[in-house]
């Protein structure tokens, strides 16, 4: 199955906007739409979380470290880190891929 990233991105003007676009043998793929200013709070997940910069500039946080993100960065956050991210002064997407770990 092909997903095109393109028709996933939207934005909205009072929050981020997030879609879970695929599931699969768990592992999420969703897609992170901020406005120019828009954050994502720092949380945690039992998951390893991938966080790719698609398109924009922003920072993306692993832990205590943020990072200033563009098209083709990637930041892994392993499982129980807080995380989250921040658009900078233009509109920002990330891709995040959400591995959850094998039960048994």
């Amino acid at each position: 199955m092909v997903y095109r990233l393109s028709e996933h991105v939207a934005f909205r003007a009072d929050k981020p906007a997030s879609e879970l676009i695929a599931e699969y043998e768990g592992t999420r793929v969703a897609v992170f739409s901020m406005e120019p200013g828009q954050v994502v709070p720092a949380h945690t997940s039992p998951a390893t979380v991938f966080m790719l910069a698609y398109s924009g500039r922003g920072v993306l946080r692993s832990g205590e470290e943020s990072s200033e993100a563009k098209p083709g960065d990637l930041v892994i956050v392993p499982p129980n880190v807080p995380h989250g991210m921040a658009a900078g002064d233009e509109q920002f997407v990330v891709l995040a891929f959400i591995q959850f770990p094998k039960e048994g």
